[in-house]
C-alpha cells in the first residue's frame, strides 16, 4: 500500500510525540524533590561594639542544615532534623549550636506565606501574602553543583541587600527562606550583609512522600508587625538568652 501524504504525516507527528515523550518526563521530575541546604553565619558580624569582649568564646562562624522540601504548587523550608553541629572556641571548649526553631511554608497557587518562628521559648505563626521582591536580574554567572546559575539581587525589608544565584532549567520558582519570583530554584542565597549564607548541597528528584510538605500550625498567631512589636519587648526586657551552648572538657 502507497503511503499518502496524510499518513506520513501522522507517522512524523507520532514519531515526535515519542520523542517529546522523555523531555516532558525530565521537565516534571525536576519539578518536585527535596534540596539540603547549608546555613552558614557569621557570628562575629552579629555582636555588637559592646559584645565583641565574647569573640574569643565563640566560633566565628556556625553552620546548620536545612532540607527544602518542593513540588509545583508549595514548599517547606525547615531544620534538617538529622544533623548536629558542634565546634570548639579558642580554650578547647565544645561549642554545641541549638537547632533553629524554623519552619517557612510557601504555597504559590494561593499565594500564602506561612512561617514558624521560635524565639526565646515562644512560638509564632506568622501568615502573610507570598512577597514580591523587586528582582535585578544580571547575565552574571556561577556554577554550584552541576548548575549554571545566574545572580539576582534585591532588598529586605530593612534595606539590606539580597543575593540569590538560581539555576533557569530547574522551573522551581521558590527557594530557601521563602524567597521566590525568580525563573529558577535558588541555589544559592545571601542576607543579612552577606553574614548568612544558605547553599545546596544536594538534590535529589523525587515524587515526594504525602504529608512531607505541611503548612505549620504550631505557636502563637501573629502579624509580622505584632512579631516585631513583642521581638522588641523581650530584648528591651532582657529576656534573650544565647543560642550557644558551651561544653567544658569535651564532653
Amino acid at each position: 500500500m502507497k503511503a499518502t501524504p496524510y499518513l506520513c504525516a501522522m507517522k512524523n507527528l507520532i514519531l515526535l510525540l515519542l520523542l517529546a515523550c522523555p523531555a516532558i518526563s525530565w521537565a516534571q521530575t525536576k519539578r518536585e524533590g527535596i534540596a539540603l541546604y547549608e546555613m552558614k553565619r557569621d557570628l562575629h558580624a552579629s555582636l555588637t561594639k559592646e559584645q565583641e569582649q565574647y569573640k574569643s568564646m565563640m566560633p566565628q562562624y556556625m553552620t546548620v542544615k536545612f532540607d527544602y522540601v518542593f513540588n509545583a504548587k508549595e514548599s517547606i523550608f525547615k531544620y534538617n532534623e538529622d544533623e548536629e553541629e558542634e565546634d570548639e572556641n579558642s580554650f578547647g571548649a565544645r561549642i554545641k549550636m541549638m537547632r533553629p526553631n524554623l519552619e517557612v511554608y510557601l504555597n504559590q497557587t494561593e499565594k500564602i506565606r506561612t512561617e514558624m518562628r521560635g524565639f526565646f521559648g515562644k512560638d509564632y505563626l506568622i501568615e502573610s501574602e507570598i512577597k514580591n521582591h523587586a528582582w535585578k536580574l544580571t547575565d552574571e554567572t556561577t556554577k554550584i553543583g552541576d548548575y549554571v546559575c545566574k545572580k539576582a539581587t534585591c532588598t529586605d525589608n530593612e534595606g539590606k541587600p539580597v543575593t540569590a544565584w538560581y539555576a533557569e532549567n530547574l522551573p522551581v520558582f521558590m527557594g530557601p527562606m521563602g524567597y521566590s519570583g525568580l525563573p529558577g530554584l535558588i541555589l544559592k542565597l545571601e542576607t543579612d550583609n552577606g553574614a548568612s549564607v544558605f547553599e545546596m548541597k544536594k538534590i535529589t528528584f523525587q515524587k515526594n512522600k504525602e504529608g512531607s510538605i505541611a503548612k505549620p500550625t504550631k505557636g502563637k498567631k501573629v502579624t509580622e508587625a505584632e512579631f516585631e512589636e513583642e521581638l522588641k519587648k523581650m530584648k528591651a526586657e532582657g529576656k534573650g538568652k544565647s543560642k550557644i551552648k558551651i561544653q567544658q572538657g569535651g564532653e
